[in-house]
């Protein structure tokens, strides 16, 4: 198992996990945490037969700390094993990461010039996969900085970025509010530490 040192920083053997909570005994079953056996601090080169996957540790907070992303290079005309770091047809959760940091990754993502990417959630798989998510993700933060220079309060920014056009896509009544809320603090400390 390998895996971004954080992993064991924040998931621990017994631990009950959001998973086992949402599933419940009957559904997580015999389902174990283990440790990783290879903590990916840097970039890690695998050679599998004639194929090389690179696991980059992409050290910016995107999707959670310590977000990894497999590249394999020469496959297909490069393949993105993406995970969260990349959302299609629903919206994204942004509670453990960084608006700026998500938005910063999908440029590094389609930096490489994949022809697959293979997210996280969501059914695209081509070249395009991080197109909706990062329109997204522009316009909350185009909308929250917004909000921001007129002195809208957090507790009513969320009022103030609604974003219909989004309204339609999945878990967008579960996530976008938590979304926006974040981002406006996140936002909020970036004019604080230019001051």
């Amino acid at each position: 198992l390998i895996g971004p040192r954080t992993y064991e920083q924040n998931v621990v053997a017994g631990m009950k996990t959001r998973m086992q909570e949402a599933l419940g005994k009957e559904l997580y079953g015999k389902t174990k945490i283990v440790p990783i056996n290879t903590i990916v601090d840097k970039n890690l080169t695998l050679r599998v037969a004639d194929k090389i996957f690179e696991i980059k540790n992409m050290h910016t907070k995107a999707h959670t700390e310590g977000d990894l992303l497999i590249y394999l290079p020469h496959s297909n005309g490069g393949v993105v094993f993406a995970g969260d770091l990349v959302f299609n047809g629903r919206i994204t959760s942004i509670r453990d990461g960084s608006l700026i940091g998500s938005l910063k990754m999908l440029d590094e993502i389609d930096a490489l010039h994949p022809k697959v990417i293979i997210g996280g959630h969501g059914y695209r798989t081509d070249s395009n996969a991080t197109k909706s998510l990062r329109a997204y993700l522009r316009q909350m933060k185009k909308e929250v900085q917004a909000a921001l220079d007129n002195d809208v309060s957090i507790e009513n920014v969320t009022k103030k970025v609604i974003m219909p056009k989004y309204k339609d896509m999945k878990l967008y009544d579960v996530l976008h509010t938590r979304n926006v809320f974040v981002s406006y603090q996140e936002l909020e400390m970036l004019d604080e530490d230019e001051e």
